[in-house]
């Protein structure tokens, strides 16, 4: 028989039963905790797993983005260069018809006063030569007179004859 811990006597058989059926009671009270605490668990671990893909799907998007990322990124960085490498050429292009347009246009410059002083030169000989063609004109004159007279004095001597 079971004891009374305290008293150190037997227990009656009420007693006993009543004690019994407390243990029954709360061993089918751990029992029925025990079960929904394995449910719990079973379902946070059911949880846990879902998060766990979850997290693990949303690890591979970030890990593909920052990949796609990265390639655009790059791509950028490239187009970039090329473009930089274009507007350098560009620039030289520039600079060398810059100075080529500058030795033309000192060169045309040269060949422009050039011009202005033949011009003035020849401004200056057909102006002497207008004094001269007016001095031609005046002996023209002069020797067209002679040669009328000459012939009026020739054919009045003639008719006298």
């Amino acid at each position: 028989m079971i004891a009374d811990e305290e008293s150190e006597e037997p227990m009656a058989p009420e007693q006993m039963e009543r004690a019994i059926e407390s243990l029954l009671n709360s061993q089918a009270q751990n029992a029925a905790d025990i079960g929904k605490l394995t449910a719990d668990v079973s379902e946070l671990t059911n949880t846990v797993t879902r998060v766990e893909a979850q997290m693990a799907e949303g690890f591979m998007r970030l890990e593909a983005q920052a990949e796609s990322d990265r390639a655009e990124i790059r791509e950028a960085i490239e187009n970039l260069i090329i473009a930089n490498e274009v507007t350098r050429k560009l620039s030289e292009d520039v600079t060398r018809l810059e100075v080529q347009t500058s030795q033309r246009v000192t060169e045309q410059g040269k060949e422009i006063a050039a011009l202005v002083e033949h011009s003035k030169k020849t401004d200056s000989q057909i102006a002497a030569l207008s004094e001269q063609s007016k001095e031609t004109d005046a002996r023209l004159n002069i020797l067209i007179n002679i040669v009328e007279r000459h012939v009026t004095n020739a054919k009045a001597h003639e008719c006298e004859e």
